[in-house]
């Protein structure tokens, strides 16, 4: 499964009434720090990528989100 896919797998999880895709605004998922916590630990468990929740409100949709996660996970820094 692509690192998309289980995104995107995440996001139909937190969000079951929602069609979700990389187009999707997070703003408009409405979203509250629940959420966000519990897709930081999603991301470090699935990508081994440790996301802080100011890198959350840097993303502006679903593939900002991603972008940032490809982009961790070549880096390696995290």
């Amino acid at each position: 499964m692509t690192v998309s896919d289980q995104l995107l797998e995440i996001l139909g999880c937190l969000f079951p009434e929602q069609t979700v895709d990389g187009r999707t605004a997070l703003r408009d998922l409405r979203w509250d720090s629940l959420h966000q916590l519990w897709m930081i630990s999603e991301v470090d468990e699935r990508f081994g990528v440790v996301l802080q929740a100011r890198d959350l409100r840097s993303c502006e949709t679903v593939a900002d989100l991603l972008r940032l996660i490809e982009h961790e996970q070549a880096a390696g820094t995290r």
